[in-house]
């Protein structure tokens, strides 16, 4: 008996670690509606790390500032907004207020005399449990099979009842609150408070009185995050993250059974619903025309380029050695077997050549894993991208869709101390990187688990 429930503790050890696994994932972006210099200018951005005390983060920025600006905040904050995160102390909740209030410290310094802001939804998901922390109005949704939305974050915008008391208590005098904030009328085509359409944010110090003279923030447009928590379950199996050029056309509700279609659809189908809009990743791009790049430089072979150029973008090598745009598009038109074609190269590539800024088309998996699954996940998340164009979407885009089921608790209820099991499990495995290996692991998990079982008796 005693064998039959070290083996049985030793089977489910093993499947719980093998649920330590990387979220499957895919995101899609676009630049739709701002054009600066005759150019899109995408200022919608997104990140994803592993944090080094665990979990996995997922988020996405919805920024503003002009293309004059040589770091935007948007780019700071898919940079850096995670460290912040795991720099910092006390519970999940405590830490995302630390991390945006970092975040938010930084910009005003950098940009005190600049509109330059974004907002930031975050998912952190860790132990089977989404954390969700945000400030504006991009916005993250969980729902399940049934499409049903179990859980969505509410915008940050003047038609919440609590932001509006909360800002007329910072402009207590009606003319002040008159001249600052803007209701949605006839004339006024959404409500702004500062020029704005949110009432949180991070950064953009003109909108929070902010300037040379005065270094300090009026307290009405905030960074402070909302958060929410909550175990996974069958009912927020997947999630969607996106900014507004979603949501401004299409329902919680309605994104959720476009998602829930296009994941019943199969791979191949999708692949030629969207074959006329190939999907082009960003580094894979950047690597294809940095490998022809070599044919226009004299003296240089493919070993010697490399090691020179490992980590520059092919516009940067490009400008270095005078190949112009027209050089390289002309290049892929005569070989069409590269499957570049001068369109491709006028409305993706060039716009692209800022390539340290988010691409005006890009598209995105997990890297550390290719499936079928992870692809499936980016072509579903460009479909509700497109739908939302289709829609008439008249700002940037940006979506994120992720697969949460292999963190959804299957323990069966009924096994006595099963709670008590995963938090020994979640100990223990925090061992790996110190005096004991994987197999140990696995071993004092069978051990612990069979202890329990036996209490429980």
């Amino acid at each position: 008996m005693k064998i039959r429930l070290g083996f049985l503790f030793l089977v489910f050890g093993s499947v719980v670690q093998g649920m330590e696994q990387v979220i499957p994932w895919g995101m899609s972006s676009r630049a739709n509606g701002k054009m600066k210099a005759g150019k899109f200018e995408q200022e919608d951005t997104f990140s994803q790390a592993n944090i080094e005390n665990g979990g996995k983060w997922i988020a996405i920025f919805d920024g503003h500032g002009g293309p004059q600006d040589e770091i935007r905040t948007c780019d700071q904050l898919q940079k850096k907004l995670h460290k912040y995160f795991e720099r910092a102390e006390g519970n999940e909740q405590v830490r995302f207020s630390a991390a945006f209030g970092s975040a938010e410290s930084k910009v005003m310094k950098n940009f005190r005399t600049q509109d330059n802001g974004s907002m930031a939804v975050v998912l952190y998901i860790k132990d089977g449990k989404a954390y969700v922390a945000h400030a504006g109005d991009a916005r993250a949704i969980c729902f399940g099979d049934n499409g049903i939305v179990s859980f969505a974050t509410k915008d940050h915008v003047l038609e919440r009842e609590d932001e509006l008391a909360r800002i007329k208590t910072v402009y207590s005098d009606q003319r002040r609150f008159e001249k600052r904030v803007h209701m949605k009328d006839d004339i006024h085509k959404c409500s702004r408070i500062n020029g704005l359409p949110t009432t949180r944010l991070i950064g953009d110090p003109s909108s929070k009185g902010v300037s040379q003279k005065n270094p300090n923030s009026d307290g009405a447009i905030i960074a402070e995050p909302e958060y929410a928590s909550f175990y996974l379950s069958q009912n927020n199996k997947y999630s969607i993250l996106a900014t507004d050029g979603i949501w401004d056309v299409m329902t919680d509700q309605e994104a959720a059974k476009i998602i829930n279609d296009a994941m019943a659809d199969t791979v191949e189908n999708l692949r030629e619903k969207y074959a006329e809009k190939p999907i082009v990743v960003h580094k894979g791009f950047n690597q294809t025309i940095r490998k022809v790049l070599i044919n226009f430089i004299n003296d240089m072979d493919e070993e010697s380029f490399n090691q020179r150029y490992s980590a520059k973008p092919w516009n940067t090598i490009a400008d270095e050695h005078g190949i112009s745009d027209i050089t390289i598009r002309d290049y892929f038109t005569k070989r069409p077997y590269l499957g570049v074609t001068e369109e491709n190269f006028n409305t993706i590539y060039r716009d692209n050549s800022l390539s340290d800024r988010t691409p005006m088309i890009e598209d995105l998996t997990e890297e550390q894993v290719s499936s079928e699954h992870d692809e499936k996940l980016k072509l579903v998340a460009r479909a509700l991208r497109e739908v939302a164009v289709e829609r008439g979407s008249g700002d940037n885009i940006a979506v994120c869709v992720v697969d949460l089921s292999q963190y959804i608790n299957d323990v069966p209820q009924s096994l006595p101390y099963y709670k008590q099991l995963q938090r020994w499990w979640h100990f223990l495995s925090g061992l790996k990187k110190g005096i004991v290996g994987s197999a140990s692991v696995t071993a004092l998990v069978a051990a612990v688990g069979a202890v329990y079982y036996n209490l429980a008796r």
